[in-house]
């Protein structure tokens, strides 16, 4: 009788988390089953859990055979395998990862790079980091190669870090130092990091569906995602004064009597200044003001709250709401 693969997949997740004895089934089975692609990729991958511990015959060889699957999970859970072990073959499926259509894999890829003690991993993290001084730390798997880089003691390493960095530091674009968290973020993430991260606590002040709320501190961010490109999405994250959404910027304004008008900024023509006070509108005529400042945003800069990854992940989130 053959079991539903949501069946098996849990059953392998039982046996795993509670330490059941899974000797009675034979390493021919669990092989046979790591390979049916009728059974999830996740369940396939704990189930290579189990067979790596048995220390078969051919295992390195199936491990490299594993790595080049379609699946992510699989795929993943093999190559990792392959660089614990310290299999001479870990750099061969590392660079297959790194050269793959998926994005997860090649941030694996150079995630487990950094794990492998060799002087051709070494060339190959240089390569990495040079390809990026190129872009300016534009790409998907910028955050790993980067990680990886800095971990490193290998002078080669070490010198195309130093001009990435002097390549950063020399751009005109403020938001170059950034540049790693605008590609390759996991937009599932992102959102559950706009629903819980506890010192961005986004869900305050913003909302991503439905009607837009009264007395909301921030835009809402339905459809944010037609407004502008990923550049434009984490400027917002990280410089939110530079561009401050129509109503939700605060301006001290300097009138020429001498009296200062704080307030939400709702509008503003040649003719006057439409203050949001205390829930109260104020109109001010042009004439009667001496100055005001630009409009700062009262969100603070997320780029001091979160870290890059989560930055990437949430941009990824973003990009995507565009209803």
């Amino acid at each position: 009788v053959r079991m539903s693969p949501e069946f098996l997949a849990r059953g392998v997740a039982v046996v795993l988390a509670h330490r059941i004895d899974p000797t009675e089934v034979g390493a021919d089975e669990l092989e046979k089953a790591i390979r049916d692609e009728g059974i999830p990729g996740a369940a396939r991958a704990k189930l290579l859990e189990l067979y790596v511990g048995r220390e078969s015959k051919g295992l390195e060889g199936l491990l490299v055979e594993l790595s080049g699957m379609k699946n992510d999970a699989l795929a993943l859970e093999a190559m990792r395998r392959l660089g614990e072990s310290g299999s001479g073959q870990a750099l061969v499926a590392i660079k297959k990862a790194i050269a793959s259509d998926s994005v997860r894999r090649q941030q694996e890829g150079w995630t487990l790079a950094g794990v492998v003690e060799s002087p051709h991993a070494a060339t190959l993290i240089q390569e990495g980091v040079d390809a990026l001084v190129e872009s300016l730390g534009e790409s998907p798997v910028a955050l790993e190669v980067l990680a990886v880089a800095r971990e490193s003691e290998d002078p080669k390493v070490r010198e195309a870090l130093e001009a990435y960095d002097s390549a950063v530091a020399a751009s005109d674009d403020p938001l170059a130092p950034m540049n790693p968290s605008l590609l390759g973020g996991d937009r599932r993430k992102g959102g559950q990091l706009f629903g819980s991260h506890p010192g961005g606590q986004c869900m305050r002040c913003h909302i991503s569906y439905g009607e837009q709320k009264e007395g909301m501190a921030g835009p809402s961010l339905v459809g944010v995602a037609n407004r502008g490109d990923r550049r434009f999405l984490l400027e917002s994250l990280v410089d939110p004064s530079a561009v401050v959404a129509t109503g939700y910027g605060v301006v001290s304004v300097q009138l020429k009597d001498g009296s200062t008008v704080g307030g939400m900024l709702e509008s503003e023509d040649d003719q006057k200044v439409v203050l949001s006070i205390a829930g109260e509108t104020r109109t001010i005529e042009r004439k009667d003001i001496e100055s005001m400042t630009d409009a700062v945003s009262s969100m603070p800069p997320m780029g001091a709250l979160l870290k890059p990854g989560e930055l990437r992940d949430l941009v990824a989130w973003l990009s995507n709401l565009k209803k």
